[in-house]
């Protein structure tokens, strides 16, 4: 887990979400093209306020996500939407980071900060669910004339200028050309360490160790508890554990593992009332009487808060009720989930049929529809729509699409995005 001082748009706006973006690395990729840095570096300027954009529809799992580039080549539209921005160059902290990849890689990327629009509910929510997503570069298409390189004798187009456009947010359907680029939502260090370590260590002795009330113990605690939070191995901006207990008779401290979603471990304890950082393992054996000591304290603590039938009941009615409460909460979230799936399958459709009188007049109906109503409904008026205007092509279909391969046509190179000019 990374944490870096990030680009702040307004203290505590709700307006905008943070996010940092591994936009691509240097050198060759999946798409068959060569990066140099000194090109990527002649196109940061060009970063300057483009949109971070998205498709959403329901992925291979089911679940509401982004899907890819998502254009209508027949018509020359652009579907998906826009749902923030790296601003610009001023503020977007463009820099190149090495990373490693999932796969031990390691690769140096250019980076830069963005926010994405709180607005867009549907895509906040995608985003807040996983944190992360694979993301892509859109180029600017050679029709505008910023886009330029040469073939080598590997067949590998090597770029010698371009502009961006865009910044595609990808779902799991989905794969980068740029190994490991993605955006992900910032956190604030700050404010992680104080909720997470507060909650995590106010748990553990209001629960576990809440009987004791020794001064020496409590003192010795709250000296471990500086440790661990002090503690930043390699550089780190944020502790790596969060302090839970000390053991005194077996000279063990007891954290818990950011980093290990946050599994409890333990650590020496010397002499000097320190902490062995270099000796941390896991101590299930504790872990487990931990969770003895916290039923026990809540039985106690149950027998001393209830006096009598009466209070018992009460809050019986109280936890029911709060109970009522958040289901009323989840059924309206659901409602919401699910008047977003309608929107985004019929979205899906906006452009094809902009002109077709039922597909307008199903908006107004789309309240009392399920997902997979609207979903078919949706594909049959296309189906009719599309039939009707092959029958007046040459008596074939064609659906119109445009595959991925890439061609050559004397010195033009035609990849997905446009025409480049080739040198030889």
């Amino acid at each position: 887990m990374r944490f870096q001082t990030r680009y702040t748009v307004k203290k505590q706006d709700g307006r905008f979400t943070e996010v940092t973006l591994w936009l691509m690395h240097i050198g060759e990729n999946y798409n068959g093209t060569v990066f140099e840095k000194s090109v990527i570096e002649a196109a940061i300027p060009s970063l300057d306020n483009i949109p971070i954009v998205g498709y959403i529809r329901i992925n291979s799992m089911g679940d509401l996500d982004f899907a890819g580039h998502e254009e209508d080549f027949e018509n020359g539209e652009y579907l998906g939407s826009a749902y923030g921005v790296i601003p610009d160059r001023a503020h977007n902290n463009a820099r190149f980071e090495k990373h490693t990849d999932k796969n031990g890689v390691e690769r140096e990327y250019l980076c830069v900060d963005g926010i994405l629009w709180n607005q867009f509910k549907c895509a906040k929510r995608i985003m807040e669910r996983d944190g992360e997503k694979a993301e892509s570069i859109e180029l600017v298409d050679f029709d505008v004339g910023d886009y330029e390189g040469e073939e080598d004798e590997n067949g590998l187009f090597h770029f010698t200028h371009f502009s961006f456009r865009a910044a595609c947010i990808l779902g799991r359907d989905y794969y980068p050309a740029m190994e490991g680029a993605n955006i992900r939502l910032n956190f604030s260090a700050d404010k992680f360490w104080d909720s997470v370590w507060a909650k995590c260590r106010a748990e553990y002795l209001n629960y576990v160790k809440g009987s004791e009330n020794s001064m020496t113990i409590e003192e010795l605690r709250e000296k471990l508890a500086e440790q661990v939070k002090a503690y930043k191995p390699d550089g780190a901006e944020v502790p790596p554990y969060i302090f839970a207990d000390v053991d005194t008779e077996a000279n063990k401290v007891y954290m818990f593992d950011i980093s290990d979603s946050f599994s409890l471990c333990s650590a020496p304890l010397t002499e000097e009332s320190s902490i062995d950082f270099g000796q941390v393992a896991e101590d299930e054996v504790f872990l487990s009487d931990a969770y003895e000591d916290v039923v026990n304290a809540l039985l106690e603590k149950t027998a001393a808060a209830v006096q009598s039938e009466a209070e018992l009941t009460a809050k019986v009615e109280q936890l029911n009720d709060e109970l009522a409460s958040k289901a009323e909460e989840l059924a309206e979230l659901k409602a919401a989930e699910e008047a977003d799936l309608k929107e985004a399958e019929y979205s899906k459709y906006s452009y094809a049929l902009a002109g077709n009188e039922e597909y307008v007049a199903m908006k107004e109906s789309m309240a009392d529809m399920s997902v997979s109503d609207v979903e078919t409904k949706c594909a049959l008026l296309y189906a009719r729509a599309s039939l009707a205007q092959t029958s007046k092509s040459a008596g074939r279909l064609s659906a119109g699409m445009n595959d991925d391969a890439q061609h050559e046509s004397g010195t033009v190179y035609l990849p997905k995005y446009g025409e480049i000019p080739v040198n030889h």
